[in-house]
């Protein structure tokens, strides 16, 4: 391998790298300044929330005179800016000729040593953020050559790989915390069991359960019961959930009910495999969910609001909806609404589409279970 191939690896290894962790960037463009006679750069990435910039022996002056005047008479802005992905020298712009009677040449390059340069830039609002990387030589530094191009054309799809990349590491980031904020929100006990069947994350409604019910308890990090038998059917349950996300299995999940003495206060237990390529805990593998529900006496009915913050119901239609969860007969439920039946069953007909049912008994089923898993602000 000759030191033109190794130098060039070690610049795709910094580019992952950098991926992964943003100081990387500063890394990546310190290194190939040195190799390629660069006095200064910059990089930077252009998408929605999650913008970054990074800039290289950069003069505070020059960045502020930048900003302030001279990025409006950059004969080069539009060319980076505008093209959907491109490697570029200064002469592919514009002439030299042309490029010195600019007042971006004599007023800015001049003042603040700004030489020749490359621009690799990547563009495309369908599939990721904007990327570009900027370089450029001492004001009487040499010209950039076709060598400069064929570098760029190496790096560009590495550079643009690895800002993606980064865009999908920030949004899984960002879904594990709106998932976890969800799960804080629910009435009901959530738990994350790993492959090992220990308990990996729980929110704070699980830990307020552990320390105050005695029909489920940790031991040695594992969740145990009063009852050997009822130990024995909940880690099975653990168990083959964690087969399944483990592509080992295809048990989709299962319940199993504590009773309490007096029994109404017994403990409902729903488990479920968590499937790696959609969970934001993605980076586990192996990993179980647990909700376990307090039954409370009896269940009580859906609430109109639940209804319709998750099928999108009109007020009307969630009241209607919340009354039939409840076990009422349309003819009693348009009575208590003051509506006539034939309202009422209109409504009924409409709700039965946005949930997905097709009668009053499938949709009392489908609706009974949701204050079970009603949010809390």
């Amino acid at each position: 391998m000759t030191d033109i191939d190794s130098n060039l690896l070690e610049l795709i290894d910094l580019i992952y790298a950098a991926a992964v962790d943003d100081a990387g960037w500063h890394t990546f463009l310190e290194r190939f300044s040195e190799l390629h006679g660069f006095a200064g750069a910059w990089f930077g990435v252009m998408h929605a929330d999650h913008d970054l910039s990074v800039a290289l022996r950069q003069d505070p002056a020059s960045a502020a005179a930048y900003t302030e005047h001279y990025r409006s008479v950059d004969p080069f802005v539009d060319a980076v800016l505008g093209a959907p992905r491109m490697v570029g020298l200064n002469e592919d712009r514009i002439t030299r000729t042309d490029l010195v009677r600019t007042e971006y040449y004599q007023d800015f390059c001049r003042r603040f040593n700004v030489g020749d340069g490359i621009a690799i830039i990547a563009r495309s609002a369908s599939e990721g953020p904007v990327v570009a990387l900027r370089a450029y030589r001492d004001f009487e530094g040499r010209r950039a050559s076709p060598e400069d191009r064929k570098l760029g054309h190496v790096l560009l799809p590495h550079i643009r790989r690895a800002a993606l990349i980064r865009e999908q590491m920030l949004e899984a980031r960002s879904t594990k915390a709106s998932y976890a904020a969800v799960l804080e929100r629910l009435s009901a006990a959530a738990f994350l069991v790993g492959e090992d069947l220990r308990l990996r994350w729980s929110n704070r409604k699980g830990e307020s359960l552990l320390a105050t019910n005695g029909l489920l308890k940790l031991q040695r990090g594992r969740f145990g019961t009063p009852r050997p038998s009822w130990t024995d059917g909940l880690r099975k349950l653990l168990q083959d959930a964690v087969d399944t996300s483990l592509g080992k299995g295809l048990a989709a999940g299962g319940g199993l009910r504590l009773c309490a003495n007096p029994p109404d206060s017994d403990l409902l237990l729903i488990v479920s495999p968590v499937h790696s390529e959609s969970s934001p805990w993605r980076q586990h593998r192996g990993l179980a969910v647990l909700f376990v529900i307090e039954i409370l006496g009896s269940a009580q009915p859906a609430t109109a609001e639940l209804c319709r913050q998750i099928y999108a119901l009109t007020p009307q239609e969630a009241r209607l909806a919340a009354l039939i969860a409840a076990g009422r007969s349309l003819h009693e439920a348009s009575t208590l609404l003051g509506k006539s039946q034939e309202t009422a069953r209109s409504q009924l007909k409409a709700i039965f589409g946005k949930v997905g049912v097709n009668s009053q008994v499938e949709l009392a089923a489908t609706l009974a279970p949701l204050h079970l898993f009603e949010f809390h602000p």
